[in-house]
């Protein structure tokens, strides 16, 4: 093969690859990823009921106010696999008991605000719909995951009591598909030998709920 025919054959060769088999950049040469949807990452409940002396108690008081609102318990409420419900509760002293209702149903959020209130000769039991939080329903739900909303343990079951009669405790529901789990803390404000980091995790919980949706 003459010198000017090689020289041919390699510039073909060097065209062709330039045009099809050299990728433009670093990101071209990658795979691609699917982008994720409206479920969270790490959204994965796993079933717990605490074998503990407060769940009879404290959901005598939960039953009872949901069955005022019409709603039902969330441990009986059929749900579909890719949906999710969350329950708080707080309250369980000497305050009236005060709930948060967030749910994502087919991709569609809500939240509920329960609470009583008095109307001058006696209490009377309110549930309002609550408008879009001020960052977003994603970007407040993924917020809540960070803190373990999902996978906070019962606060009986690591020692993180206080010890307190009364104060201001809070009760988690949280329910996926077939999925239930609960937990509660009880007087997590209260600084004190049985307090733990968990403690502190459902107060910041309880204060993006309060900040984001704007109630009391």
């Amino acid at each position: 093969m003459g010198r000017v025919s090689l020289l041919i054959l390699i510039a073909s060769f060097l065209l062709n690859c330039s045009h099809s088999e050299i990728p433009n950049s670093i990101e071209d040469s990658l795979p691609s990823t699917p982008t994720s949807t409206s479920t969270s990452i790490g959204e994965v409940v796993v079933p717990n009921i605490p074998k503990s002396t407060w769940e009879p108690i404290f959901y005598e008081a939960i039953d009872e106010r949901t069955k005022s609102a019409r709603m039902g318990r969330l441990r009986d409420r059929p749900i579909k696999d890719a949906d999710i419900e969350l329950r708080l509760w707080g309250g369980f002293g000497v305050t009236t008991l005060d709930g948060f209702l967030l749910s994502r149903t087919n991709d569609q959020w809500k939240a509920l605000h329960l609470y009583s209130e008095w109307d001058g000769k006696k209490m009377i039991d309110r549930t309002t719909e609550i408008k879009e939080p001020s960052s977003g329903w994603q970007t407040v739900w993924n917020s809540l995951l960070a803190h373990r909303l999902l996978t906070l343990p019962d606060g009986d079951s690591i020692d993180c009591n206080p010890g307190m009669n009364d104060g201001f405790s809070y009760v988690v529901e949280v329910k996926k598909g077939a999925n239930y789990r609960t937990y509660m803390y009880e007087n997590p404000s209260v600084k004190g030998k049985n307090l733990c980091k968990e403690a502190d995790e459902i107060l910041a919980i309880s204060k993006i709920i309060t900040t984001e949706f704007g109630l009391p």
